[in-house]
């Protein structure tokens, strides 16, 4: 009976090492970055102003085709993560979740591309090298 408790103990023990050292080797791993072009059309400015739970990105304008926006984030332990975005244009205010974690963490292989189009946006999908991910924007609140 005590070999069955020491062999269950070891076991516990090799399972705990296990989980903590996969769950250490995400943490080690670089930030998430995230990316978003517009696209919406000429003479369009795309705003969006970015939030997590914990964090406010505060609002940024975006000229058509001429520049990105790009923020920076380290996932958390629990794949949790999540971060959306309000995106306001002339004619248009969507929202949408630009990260969640168990949607996007292996898409995006740390650098999830958007493109953001009027009719909601589109990931790059690495496999196809093209973006075909594509969303529709969140339902209204």
């Amino acid at each position: 009976m005590k070999n069955t408790t020491q062999i269950l103990q070891w076991l516990l023990v090799v399972v705990f090492l296990v989980v903590v050292a996969n769950t250490t080797s995400r943490r080690i791993e670089a930030k998430t970055l995230v990316t978003m072009a517009n696209l919406l059309g000429p003479d369009l400015v795309m705003n969006v102003h970015c939030k997590s739970k914990d964090d406010d990105l505060g609002p940024h304008s975006v000229p058509y085709k001429v520049a990105n926006y790009s923020f920076r984030f380290e996932p958390n332990l629990w794949e949790t993560t999540q971060f959306w975005c309000r995106f306001l244009w002339t004619g248009g205010d969507h929202y949408f979740d630009i990260y969640i974690d168990t949607r996007d963490a292996l898409k995006c292989n740390e650098i999830c591309t958007w493109k953001i189009y009027t009719d909601g946006p589109c990931m790059y999908d690495r496999y196809k090298e093209e973006y075909s991910l594509c969303h529709d924007w969140n339902p209204p609140k």
